[in-house]
């Protein structure tokens, strides 16, 4: 479940790891359950087509050992080629806050709903490598991705470029 469960395992390990003494409040399936209703239920995912693949890469590493399988699945191509409105493609050039960059990523993310524009700023201005909480959504060279809405975009060429 989005955000919440993350968090859930980083806090058990590193309280397992700097308080020896500590013992969970909650039991795994309590906590899952948890970030099920407040999380996952609250914020209108159970709406939507489940999408577990961060769950199931969570669940990987804490039990030991990466899963092939659910990381290939992560890499195939989860974007859209253009926006619901058709006005950004992949590809395309545009402006973010006056800094030029590539589209390089349409669609839905685990991070927030609706529909995100991922770019690859021409300069090291950005927020990341195109990985968001542990979801790789495009790839990038670091602090080059950011993740805006298409009305925060402008257009700055209709042609496309790789």
């Amino acid at each position: 479940f989005p955000f919440r469960g993350m968090h859930f395992f980083a806090s058990i390990q590193k309280a397992k790891r700097d308080v020896p003494d500590w013992k969970p409040k909650y039991s795994l399936l309590d906590g899952l359950r948890s970030s099920y209703l407040e999380d996952y239920v609250a914020r209108g995912f159970d709406k939507k087509d489940p999408d577990l693949r961060t769950d199931q890469l969570i669940l990987s590493k804490f039990m030991g050992g990466g899963n092939a399988s659910v990381d290939e699945e992560i890499e195939t191509g989860l974007s859209k080629e253009r926006t619901a409105d058709g006005s950004i493609s992949l590809g395309q050039s545009v402006t973010w806050g006056g800094k030029q960059g590539t589209v390089r990523f349409i669609g839905d993310t685990k991070f927030a709903a609706g529909e995100w524009v991922g770019v690859e700023l021409s300069a090291a201005e950005g927020m990341h490598d195109g990985n968001v909480l542990g979801v790789p959504y495009f790839v990038c060279k670091p602090k080059c991705g950011i993740f805006a809405q298409q009305a925060q975009l402008v257009s700055t060429k209709d042609k496309t470029v790789d």
